[in-house]
């Protein structure tokens, strides 16, 4: 299914943000309408601000276990 996403880009006039792990190999490298963006980890720090800034929905008592579940990638 993504292959065929990725196959329709040249015609479509949409970004495509992806996140993989870095042993996954892609087959995309080729195309000449491909960019890779390496985006660093955030720092611990930032990372609890964000998981555990409070969204309307969402249970403040399960902020702790998305930071856990972050810094192990």
């Amino acid at each position: 299914m993504l292959d065929g996403l990725i196959e329709s880009l040249p015609t479509a006039r949409i970004l495509l943000l992806v996140t993989y792990r870095p042993e996954y190999e892609h087959a995309c490298g080729s195309k000449t309408y491909y960019t890779e963006l390496r985006i660093d980890p955030l720092p611990r720090e930032r990372a609890e601000e964000l998981l555990t800034a409070p969204r309307p929905g969402r249970d403040p008592r399960a902020a702790q276990a998305r930071v856990d579940r972050a810094d192990r990638g």
